[in-house]
């Protein structure tokens, strides 16, 4: 069983879940469960709350009651799924609802979780549904890594500063650690910055819940909010400061910086089809950091931060080029695997 929860912890990492329920009670139940396993979860008490916050969000998983005042869960699910036919969205649901089923077969659930929830029939449920997320992910991972070297174009040498050419050297030179024993060297020989790392677990957790919720309204608002736009530029900087405190994140923090640095130089025009572009690669960048400082500080499970470095250096790169318009007619339009966008 052990083992069936940290496969759960796994595929949950990085998953944000929106649970909806007008029962004060059993949402509450359902978030101290889920928070086991899930870091990122939002709760409404009604449809009209959920739907709000979904037009705002971006949500992988979305759990939902079918009796509700307002707007029930089947209208709900259909609103959801009209806006997003990929959206991934389980039904919770009683014995005496069942007349409902067909609707909700019909507007295609993801699975159904019976009242009262039976804990198994929950883990099971749920973890069937992150397997295919995770799979539709890497999926569209694979997809934007040939969308990357296309726009890219990894033949060409591309232009880097001294800066940059410094960095990575150090990064061929740094030698692979593991996170735990990055933490234990840390609390060993950096007892003040196990110290710092632990007073910034919270701040982190608020960092990346407000990139990932700026970058959902400045996509609801037409990619026409200023305020909203500085706030991500503002949490990237965050990160960045947090970064310069440990000695194997500085090619990270470096990134991080550069990232910026590019941010707090963009204006915002939503007629700009290069900056719409790149503003696809900064969703995809956001997710990455996301999901790297949870496995990291949180999850401790990463076993190579150079990984993320070269990801990350090679997206900030790509997301400059099309900021400034030289990514054009790069790509194979008789690519049929480019299709990402």
């Amino acid at each position: 069983m052990k083992n069936d929860e940290n496969a759960l912890k796994e595929l949950a990492k990085g998953k944000k879940v929106l649970l909806v329920d007008d029962d004060a009670v059993i949402l509450g139940i359902f978030k101290n469960v889920l928070s086991k396993y899930f870091s990122l979860i939002k709760t409404a008490n009604d449809g009209d709350e959920a739907w709000r916050m979904y037009r705002k969000e971006n949500f992988d998983l979305v759990i939902s009651d079918i009796q509700m005042p307002k707007t029930n869960g089947i209208m709900l699910a259909k609103g959801i799924r009209a806006r997003n036919p990929e959206q991934s969205i389980l039904i919770s649901s009683a014995y005496t609802e069942e007349k409902y089923l067909v609707d909700l077969l019909n507007i295609g659930v993801d699975g159904f979780l019976r009242k009262p929830v039976n804990l198994d029939n929950l883990f099971t449920t749920i973890f069937r549904v992150l397997k295919t997320i995770q799979l539709k992910k890497e999926q569209e991972r694979i997809k934007f890594k040939k969308y990357a070297n296309a726009i890219l174009n990894k033949n060409e040498e591309v232009t880097k500063s001294n800066y940059q050419k410094v960095v990575e050297k150090k990064e061929e030179q740094r030698v692979k650690e593991t996170i735990k024993d990055f933490m234990y060297n840390l609390q060993l020989k950096d007892p003040v910055g196990y110290k710092f790392l632990q007073t910034q677990k919270a701040s982190l957790i608020d960092s990346l819940n407000d990139l990932s919720e700026t970058y959902d309204l400045i996509v609801y608002k037409n990619y026409d909010d200023s305020d909203a736009f500085e706030l991500i530029v503002l949490n990237i900087e965050k990160l960045y400061s947090t970064f310069l405190h440990f000695d194997n994140l500085q090619l990270e923090a470096v990134e991080l910086g550069r990232l910026s640095e590019i941010l707090s130089k963009v204006v915002l025009d939503k007629d700009n089809t290069e900056q719409l572009e790149a503003f696809d690669v900064l969703d995809f960048l956001i997710n990455d950091i996301k999901k790297f400082v949870i496995d990291m500080f949180f999850e401790e499970t990463v076993e190579d931060t150079g990984y993320f470095y070269e990801s990350l250096r090679d997206n900030i790169t790509l997301f400059g080029t099309l900021l400034e318009g030289k990514a054009k007619n790069k790509v194979d339009e008789d690519d049929d695997d480019l299709e990402f966008f």
